[in-house]
């Protein structure tokens, strides 16, 4: 994905190195969901999926950005349910949202 076209609600500062000032790596993909996503469980998301417009079997769509998210994704916003069966990444992505430099430093020493 190339250019500013693609700049997008889950990457505001830049997609790719086509884009003006390059890509800016951070943490803005967890503010959006911690920031712009009102549900706070998977039940309340699935019966009122605010800010998607269109739901389809695997993937979510904001028009009014014209983005498209994963189901895979969409997990990173909410708590688990069940623990012993799925872990919780939300509290991570609350974490990451709050705190760039603690995204950062997590993020790079997981790939170190």
């Amino acid at each position: 994905i190339f250019g500013d076209a693609h700049k997008g609600v889950w990457i505001p500062s830049g997609a790719d190195d086509a884009t003006p000032n390059g890509p800016e790596f951070n943490n803005d993909f967890h503010v959006y969901f911690f920031e712009e996503v009102p549900a706070t469980k998977t039940y309340n998301f699935a019966v009122d999926p605010v800010p998607f417009s269109d739901v389809f079997p695997n993937w979510f769509r904001e028009e009014e950005e014209e983005e498209n998210f994963l189901d895979t994704d969409i997990v990173l916003a909410f708590p688990s349910q069940d623990e012993s069966v799925h872990p919780s990444f939300h509290k991570f992505t609350r974490k990451f949202a709050e705190n760039n430099d603690n995204f950062l430093t997590s993020f790079f020493f997981s790939i170190g």
